[in-house]
């Protein structure tokens, strides 16, 4: 069957090579296991084919359990590259890893023309990297391929690399080798060898097994030798395994508000790497005719100003007076536009399209619009009402509307969703754009985004960082979301396909850097140097009275400006860790609780984060140490910046060397204290931005009829028989607990709840606890009597301000 014969004709030495290899590893798969023999003559296509060198035994028999092309595959220590280059025979992509460049280079000059698109090479010396795999190469792959290379370290990175079903195949040397070693390697082979099981103790715990081999081979590739070799799959529903549920459902959970374990945020892919759902996206009662409607009698100026206004008040005072909310009723109308026209609709419009260049050779110019003036003149002389006016009148513009949240209830309602569940701010924008029209020209987001395709189809144009060509092209059609980390250049194109109208989209954007690791290392140093070494409670690791809710304006301008300093060391694209959520996993938990003491499982929370921080900084400080670092894709003007900003930032390496020596209460009250001013700043100044979450409607009445009626249980009408609740996903609260006992300020939903007494603090906990006290579970005004000093009125006035403001809701089974 294997034509041996066939070696004395033409090609002889070529076809006995090759014949010689396929019974080499017949008789090895002979050993691992019978039915390998039908499976390795059932892959000959592979094996077999011209110009393509044979992959270890083995690898061959293993790789029908890969996905189908054209999946990603990593080749981790890839060498010259022979099963980099089977792999892309086969039609897959292959990302080849090695610390050989001249390997790597041969590689690349090996890879068939029709091939080289899909390989990706990356010299990276895997031992020297001082950062997890996931952050080097910001995805995860279909499958990863490990041979004859052993890095103890990278084993426990494996998992983290296979997405959902993904494959492993490893292939290395084992305890026994050393025998048969040259003597000037054994040595280092005594510490590059697998004890026996270790890959399966490495597997067992979240993969299944496809096959696995250990011990002496006698004629292994023409060699006797002693290995250890395995076959696994991530299984998604490994309960150690991080991807208990996929990015995408975990991506459609954040926006519908629903929970998800892990939430969106603590999956691998946030922040790293673009994330596609199909028919996913939460209804949002917005479409083409309600964005046509905002620019009838176009004038946002007068709007803007009173918000201006507003917000620089807002800021200055640290949100809203509670009192102000006696009263007060929800600013939606029954139709979800708001009711007062004084209140601004949409911060701005600008129009952009783009043309073909006189340049030629398929160059385009961007041609825009702007000008409250300009827009409204043209707007009335369009009278566009529906799809078919845009078609015809809107002359081949994008309309790009910005700040749109406040233009209907649904939108205002996504993006309070979003900050309650994230931390982090941001508005929502709308892109209008004719059918196969280009709008905006290839850009970069200073921020991540969630895109809601809400009527007709377009196609995205994802590029490389650096080079700018196009990496990924992502069609999306009605009902479709698309999350695009910050860093990734992008531009977009509306389908036009027969009967396409215009295609309409919704941008939510996330802005990560206030929350990032380099903010969160720069509000660590700047309060450092303000003395935070003063003992705080160690035993709850509350943050210490020095840090208010309204942090002194030096204070802002110095963690402002070493965030510049420190965010200079991150690198272009999503994947670096100084871009990433400083908390990691645990960032969820830290933005929902009121202060520290809410946090779950007592001080666990606090301790691990405060280990992550004080990895960051050493981190950090190694990265100041090698100097300015030029990074590619600077032009002239940013480079020269960057290498000031790094220059600078020597100064603060002690403090970041330090923070491994502090003890470990200490440095997790930092930590603690670092984490929730950041915090207290993002909200202050997001709701400063977009104004205090109006109260539902009917809130006013309800807490003053709360008043109103009796506190006890004693009649069958009383308050006390009644249950309450924290409003799910719809409370940003947090907690400022005056020194010595002092009074300490509540901040929720953009309000401020000052002065507040000791038993007011503690009925507060209860009430509002996101994992402590009710946790958000239903209660009755007895629960909280032994926080109030067992007096019923002083719970209920308590209560009512809760239901005033919207953070608390009687509870109807």
């Amino acid at each position: 069957a294997l034509r041996i014969e066939g070696a004395r004709s033409r090609g002889r030495t070529r076809r006995a090579s090759t014949c010689l290899r396929v019974v080499r590893a017949i008789r090895v798969c002979e050993r691992l296991g019978a039915g390998c023999v039908a499976l390795m003559l059932a892959m000959g296509p592979p094996l077999l084919r011209p110009g393509v060198p044979p992959g270890s035994p083995w690898v061959e028999c293993n790789l029908r359990h890969l996905p189908p092309p054209p999946a990603e595959v990593l080749d981790l220590a890839c060498g010259r590259g022979r099963h980099s280059l089977l792999l892309l025979s086969m039609g897959y992509k292959v990302v080849a890893v090695d610390s050989d460049a001249e390997a790597l280079e041969k590689l690349r000059q090996r890879a068939p023309a029709d091939t080289r698109e899909r390989l990706i090479i990356v010299c990276s010396d895997l031992e020297a990297q001082q950062r997890p795999m996931t952050e080097l190469f910001g995805r995860r792959f279909a499958a990863v391929l490990v041979v004859n290379y052993l890095h103890r370290p990278l084993l426990q990175d494996l998992r983290s690399l296979l997405a959902n079903g993904g494959v492993l195949i490893y292939e290395a040397w084992a305890q026994g080798n050393e025998a048969f070693a040259a003597p000037r390697d054994a040595a280092v082979l005594a510490e590059r060898v697998l004890r026996p099981n270790e890959l399966l103790e490495v597997v067992l715990p979240w993969g299944e097994v496809l096959g696995f081999s250990h011990g002496l081979l006698d004629d292994y590739e023409g060699r006797t030798c002693s290995k250890q070799m395995l076959c696994a799959r991530l299984t998604a529903d490994s309960s150690s395994a991080p991807e208990s549920v996929s990015p995408g459902d975990a991506l459609r959970a954040l926006l519908a508000g629903k929970a998800s374990t892990p939430s969106f945020l603590a999956m691998p892919d946030f922040g790293k790497q673009w994330v596609q759902v199909e028919a996913a996206a939460p209804s949002v009662n917005f479409d083409i005719k309600d964005l046509l409607d905002l620019l009838r009698d176009y004038a946002p100026a007068p709007g803007r100003e009173r918000r201006l206004q507003r917000m620089r008040q807002l800021a200055a005072e640290g949100g809203a007076p509670w009192e102000g909310l006696a009263g007060t009723r929800s600013s939606w109308g029954s139709g979800g536009a708001v009711a007062s026209a004084d209140e601004l609709r949409l911060w701005s419009v600008s129009l952009v399209k783009r043309l073909p260049d006189e340049k030629g050779a398929g160059a385009l110019r961007t041609e825009t619009l702007q000008g409250d003036e300009a827009l409204r003149s043209f707007f009335e002389e369009a009278a566009m009402a529906c799809s078919a006016d845009f078609e015809t009148s809107g002359h081949g513009w994008t309309v790009v509307a910005n700040q749109l949240q406040g233009s209907a209830s649904s939108l205002a309602d996504l993006r309070h969703r979003l900050f309650c569940h994230t931390g982090l701010s941001g508005g929502i924008n709308g892109y209008l754009t004719p059918a196969g029209a280009i709008g905006k020209p290839p850009h970069v987001d200073d921020h991540d985004v969630v895109v809601l395709q809400q009527a007709g189809s377009k196609a995205w144009m994802l590029l490389d960082p650096v080079s700018r060509e196009v990496v990924e092209e992502v069609i999306l059609r009605p009902g479709a979301l698309l999350y695009l980390p910050q860093g990734v250049p992008h531009h977009a194109r509306a389908l036009s396909d027969i009967g396409a109208g215009p295609s309409l989209h919704l941008a939510v954007g996330l802005h990560r850097d206030p929350m990032s690791s380099a903010a969160l290392l720069a509000a660590l140093v700047t309060l450092l140097g303000l003395g935070e070494g003063k003992p705080s409670s160690a035993k709850t690791g509350r943050p210490a009275a020095g840090v208010q809710w309204l942090l002194p304006t030096a204070v802002v301008e110095e963690m402002d400006s070493r965030f510049a300093m420190f965010f200079a060391f991150a690198e272009h694209g999503p994947g670096h860790w100084l871009r990433q959520l400083a908390a990691g996993r645990h960032h969820r938990e830290l933005v929902s609780a009121l202060d520290a003491e809410d946090l779950p499982r007592g001080l666990e929370v606090l301790d691990k984060f405060a280990k992550l921080v004080a990895e960051d900084a050493r981190r950090l400080a190694h990265l100041i140490c090698t100097g300015p670092k030029a990074v590619a894709g600077d032009a002239p003007g940013a480079a020269r910046q960057r290498a000031m900003f790094q220059a600078a930032a020597a100064v603060d390496v002690a403090s970041l060397e330090m923070m491994s020596d502090l003890p470990p209460s200490v440095l997790r009250r930092l930590a603690g204290d670092a984490f929730f001013a950041c915090r207290a700043r993002v909200a202050n100044r997001h709701f400063a931005e977009h104004g205090p979450r109006p109260p539902p409607f009917g809130a006013a009445a309800a807490a003053d009829a709360l008043l109103a009626a009796d506190a006890t249980c004693a009649s069958s009408d009383g308050v006390g028989n009644r249950r309450w609740r924290r409003v799910q996903d719809g409370v940003a609260a947090m907690l400022w607990t005056g020194s010595g006992g002092g009074p300490s300020t509540l901040f929720a939903n953009g309000f401020r709840l000052p002065d507040l007494s000791p038993p007011t603090v503690g009925t507060i906990r209860f009430a509002l606890g996101a994992f402590t006290g009710a946790a958000g579970r239903p209660f009755q005004i007895a629960d909280l009597l032994g926080e109030c000093a067992d007096d019923p009125s002083c719970c209920k006035v308590v209560l009512a301000k809760l239901v005033r403001v919207g953070a608390v809701e009687e509870f109807a089974d």
